[in-house]
């Protein structure tokens, strides 16, 4: 009985109908606060009044990856780099919205980030 339960949750799984990550790529901006972001050929940017954050990110299915590897300020040179913060992203009434999957190294960008939609600039 087990086996067949997990095979159908595997299957319910599978049947997801997941985002086109070629979809992703552009560049948005925020409905809830002057932040605009950038996710462009595998490099990302985040500017949020000016203070502004970038680096690479990776895309698995409904999940992008964004790592830290610049920011505008000499006081957080070493924030956050070589550690992936996830987000789940989607479109909803196309815009994009993220949520944070599981601990973010960065809890300014995370609320940034997840704040509200993005709409395409």
């Amino acid at each position: 009985m087990r086996t067949t339960a997990l095979a159908a949750l595997l299957l319910l799984a599978s049947c997801a109908r997941l985002p086109d990550p070629a979809a992703l790529p552009g560049e948005y901006e925020s409905a809830s606060a002057p932040a605009t972001l950038t996710l462009r050929g595998g490099a990302w940017s985040l500017d949020s009044g000016g203070f502004v954050k970038s680096g690479v990110y990776d895309v698995s299915g409904d999940r992008v990856a964004l790592v830290i590897t610049e920011v505008s300020h000499p006081a957080f040179d070493r924030y956050c780099r070589e550690e992936a913060d996830v987000y789940e992203w989607s479109f909803e009434k196309d815009r994009l919205v993220l949520r944070v999957v599981g601990e973010t190294c960065d809890p300014v960008g995370q609320s940034v980030l997840t704040a509200g939609p993005w709409e395409r600039a």
